[in-house]
């Protein structure tokens, strides 16, 4: 399940992820800051599975801070995501290619 929430209210933003975040009734939640994320690392994580849970929720705050080589990896992630994975991306302003391919 792939999440993208953005625009131009921020309240809007933090209650949808709320909603997302409190009805996943899996294992673990993961959140990582965009301004301090690094893509091997990250999708290190997305792409190891859990030895304890069998469903897990990433969270993207502030994704549009992440470098470029992010994006990239991002765009081809969500070609094909995970079973099991609940990826949820918070953007102020959502890339077109993202939007698209999510």
């Amino acid at each position: 399940m792939i999440t993208v929430a953005g625009g131009e209210n921020p309240v809007f933003i933090r209650e949808k992820i709320e909603s997302v975040s409190a009805a996943f009734k899996g294992g673990e939640k993961t959140v990582y800051y965009g301004d301090e994320l690094s893509a091997d690392e990250f999708f290190g994580d997305l792409l190891t599975g859990s030895l304890f849970c069998a469903e897990r929720m990433l969270i993207v705050r502030n994704a549009g801070k992440c470098k470029s080589e992010f994006e990239k990896q991002l765009l081809n992630y969500l070609s094909d995501p995970s079973d099991g994975v609940h990826l949820v991306l918070e953007y102020q302003k959502i890339p077109a290619k993202v939007q698209k391919a999510a």
